[in-house]
């Protein structure tokens, strides 16, 4: 969108006349304005970013030590880009004047490329959606009013929607399926640990060949499963598309499901995303932790939205951006 500061703030009261197609999008580093419950926030691929105050609303997943976690672009929009919420890139403005969109240079080696991945590491496996098919809590899904797509803080499937009044927040996106579903590994990788999760089911922890930053392979936590379902150990190595569990349902003390919707009981796959910036050794650094915020997770912990909307992307070849 042209009429907007460097930060991404829209100019208002003034020049509105529309000469030629309207775009109703309103777009900054190729991202989309996110206007509804009036967030007015970008919905980059790691976190969202507030063009009011020109800083994230999460940590940056890279550290950054002479600056702010919440600095954004490296304080310099006109020459640092980040529409993935990770790092800033350099935008190849003069690829950009030969009609070559969305050019960015790799930091490594200088070369120009069209995907911010490739930036920040020139190998990366391709993801898959880990279900079968698209989440009951979709868009036109049964639940699509529980869609985990949604903003931040939407509903309570999302990343940062409240738990326990409000005391903690959701370090998650939960996938909702009808019924209990295969669960498949996102890509290839090697699983760190197997252990009960909550509500009677089960985790699957798996560091895989993928990275959202350079340096550090992503972490996936694959909770909420069947515990019976999971055939697979610590120390095993995981194929792309291999089946490691089965959605599981909540059930209490007593028995009975936790989660019922509709007259439903609700099966899911409760996915949480860790940077790897923190190292794979879950015993000293468990991604678990009470004391560390209203997530209660360490400190690499990040919203899965972008890896599942690419993941989504790939598999069933629909663009959700």
């Amino acid at each position: 969108m042209g009429s907007c500061y460097p930060f991404g703030l829209r100019h208002k009261g003034y020049n509105n006349v529309v000469n030629g197609t309207h775009n109703k999008y309103k777009m900054y580093n190729g991202k989309e304005l996110e206007e509804s419950l009036g967030l007015n926030l970008y919905e980059m691929d790691i976190r969202q970013y507030d063009p009011a105050i020109a800083r994230w609303t999460s940590i940056d997943p890279v550290v950054h030590y002479s600056m702010s976690p919440y600095n954004a672009f490296d304080n310099n929009p006109i020459f640092w880009a980040d529409p993935s919420g990770a790092d800033s890139y350099h935008y190849d403005w003069d690829a950009h004047e030969r009609g070559e969109k969305g050019v960015y240079v790799n930091n490594k080696t200088g070369e120009s490329t069209n995907d911010w991945q490739a930036a920040i590491s020139e190998t990366q496996n391709e993801l898959s959606f880990p279900l079968s098919n698209a989440p009951t809590n979709s868009e036109g899904g049964t639940f699509s009013e529980y869609n985990y797509e949604s903003s931040q803080g939407a509903n309570m499937a999302t990343f940062g929607s409240n738990r326990s009044r409000g005391k903690r927040k959701h370090a998650a996106r939960d996938l909702y399926t009808d019924g209990s579903q295969d669960v498949l590994s996102m890509t290839t990788g090697t699983v760190l640990e197997v252990k009960a999760f909550y509500a009677g089911t089960y985790q699957i922890t798996i560091q895989h060949d993928y990275q959202v930053v350079e340096g550090s392979n992503v972490i996936l936590r694959y909770g909420e499963l069947d515990g019976e379902s999971i055939k697979i150990k610590a120390g095993d190595k995981v194929k792309q598309g291999q089946v490691i569990g089965k959605t599981g349902k909540l059930i209490d003390a007593q028995g009975s499901p936790v989660l019922t919707l509709k007259g439903q009981n609700i099966y899911m796959l409760h996915l949480e995303a860790f940077t790897g910036a923190a190292g794979n050794d879950l015993k000293s650094k468990p991604l678990t932790n009470r004391a560390n915020g209203k997530y209660q997770r360490r400190s690499d912990l990040i919203d899965p939205i972008g890896i599942l909307r690419k993941a989504y992307n790939n598999t069933f070849k629909k663009i959700k951006d």
